[in-house]
């Protein structure tokens, strides 16, 4: 069974209007609680800096490999099964579900870390927005790793929409790729 979507208009973008609307307002959200982190980090620049010195960067940089590479696998799926490879989409849809546990894999042990070293929300200005920001962001990982997880068992039955549930899918985890892209450089790069 083939699925073809004509994606050439604004109103039939590749998973339906709605996920659009959805990552927009998700991304909006991002965006403003960046706002004011770059806000109230001007105000208290030198705890700012003295506080990012607290984080992990190779956790960082793991983190960022691991979405990236995910983002590709999953791109790669979406790419197989629009050729009909459902197999070969079904393959690559796991490695990026794989990746993507590495993801929270990696995080969770970072927050076990800043935890035991005593860094909270609650430990100063810079530590509430590094959980706020980071934390949101995980829980965005976590519900869009479940929703490929599902559509990996999707594809294997054969279900019937499955190509725009994949879309739906892909489109949101490359939105948890884009907001890390911003997230990585503004928590642990920018001094």
């Amino acid at each position: 069974m083939e699925e073809t979507h004509d994606h050439s208009s604004l109103s039939n973008p590749p998973g339906g209007a709605l996920i659009w609307f959805v990552i927009f307002m998700e991304t909006i959200t991002f965006i403003v609680g960046i706002y004011f982190y770059l806000s109230s980090r001007q105000e208290n620049l030198s705890l700012f800096v003295e506080m990012q010195k607290k984080l992990n960067i190779n956790f960082a940089v793991m983190n960022t490999l691991a979405l990236v590479t995910s983002g590709y696998f999953v791109a790669m799926a979406v790419n197989y099964l629009k050729k009909t490879q459902r197999e070969k989409s079904r393959q690559f849809l796991l490695i990026g579900i794989f990746f993507g546990l590495c993801f929270v894999g990696i995080k969770m042990y970072e927050y076990s870390e800043k935890i035991s070293q005593g860094y909270t929300t609650s430990y100063n200005t810079f530590f509430t927005f590094y959980w706020f920001l980071t934390f949101f962001h995980y829980m965005h990982v976590v519900v869009a790793t479940l929703i490929l997880t599902v559509l990996y068992f999707k594809l294997k039955k054969q279900e019937e929409g499955e190509m725009m549930a994949l879309e739906v899918g892909a489109s949101l985890w490359h939105m948890c790729d884009l907001i890390w892209i911003i997230l990585f450089p503004t928590l642990f790069l920018i001094r």
